[in-house]
């Protein structure tokens, strides 16, 4: 089977990564993915625009990514409505359907009134393949997802398949498509140009909440302390930049990670369970 790397990167106005040109860190980057086993497409933005990309422009599985601009859909729906993340949707037994990840239905295998913002926690923060699909049905169903996307200043997103569909037909898995271009400039422009009138701070905690990962090991450095579970209770970031590289903010916030509202090109240098890197010796 074919692998697929979709990479999105974000460019701010200061940090080490940044000191090239786009045409140079274009370069470096087709370097760093020389020889790897998989169709890799990366995309880097900043202040609104691609400046570099590597096969960024051509549209990949999408997979559990879709469950971004659902979330934003949602939210938007909220908005038209009048209503907060507080409101309640039925989740039914039917909706929690089994053979799929849904730590929702496994949490509540009878289903139960939810609000939105706990399905969007589900979805988002914990890849849950049920909670998704009942946003998907709050909203319109598959289709009105793909209205919404096509009104947003994202060209190149194409979802057509909810995860039930999905689960189905394994080659279903790849019907939604995206552009890592278009995903990386839809995630920009949600952090900075508030898509939608409210709810945007509580939809971008979701996707930092420090519950829904661990560090664990010696990712466990000097500046980090995490709790008895491995979740990350403070981390402290390099913010003013200087020679040494000294950690000097706080960035966990409300249990949330909020590195990037700290520093306009965050480090990211935070090494969370479960995730491979590259080889990152480029030659």
């Amino acid at each position: 089977m074919k692998r697929f790397l979709l990479l999105l990167l974000f460019a701010g106005a200061a940090g080490t990564l940044w000191f090239v040109t786009p045409h140079g860190l274009e370069r470096d980057l087709c370097r760093a993915v020389r020889g790897v086993d998989a169709e890799v497409g990366i995309a880097v933005v900043r202040e609104g625009r691609v400046i570099a990309s590597v096969g960024g422009d051509r549209p990949m599985p999408a997979m559990s990514t879709f469950k971004f601009p659902l979330a934003l859909a949602a939210a938007a729906r909220l908005d038209s409505l009048g209503l907060p993340l507080s409101a309640q949707l039925e989740v039914t037994g039917d909706d929690l359907w089994p053979d799929t990840w849904s730590p929702l239905r496994e949490a509540h295998p009878a289903g139960g009134r939810f609000s939105f913002g706990e399905l969007l926690h589900y979805t988002v923060a914990e890849s849950d393949n049920c909670a998704c699909d009942r946003l998907i049905r709050e909203i319109g169903g598959i289709g009105a997802l793909q209205r919404y996307v096509e009104g947003l200043p994202a060209e190149g997103l194409d979802f057509r398949m909810t995860e039930r569909e999905m689960s189905g037909a394994p080659d279903a898995q790849r019907r939604n498509r995206a552009t890592p271009e278009a995903m990386a400039l839809l995630l920009d422009r949600f952090r900075h140009d508030s898509l939608f009138a409210s709810g945007a701070d509580s939809c971008f905690k979701l996707f930092s909440d420090c519950s829904a990962f661990t560090v664990s090991g010696d990712n466990v450095t000097d500046n980090i302390t995490v709790d008895a579970d491995g979740h990350v209770t403070s981390y402290m970031a390099d913010v003013d930049t200087d020679p040494d590289y000294t950690p000097d903010t706080e960035v966990v916030q409300d249990g949330y990670l909020a590195e990037s509202t700290a520093r306009s090109a965050p480090y990211f240098q935070l090494m969370i369970d479960g995730i491979d890197l590259l080889d990152t010796n480029f030659g």
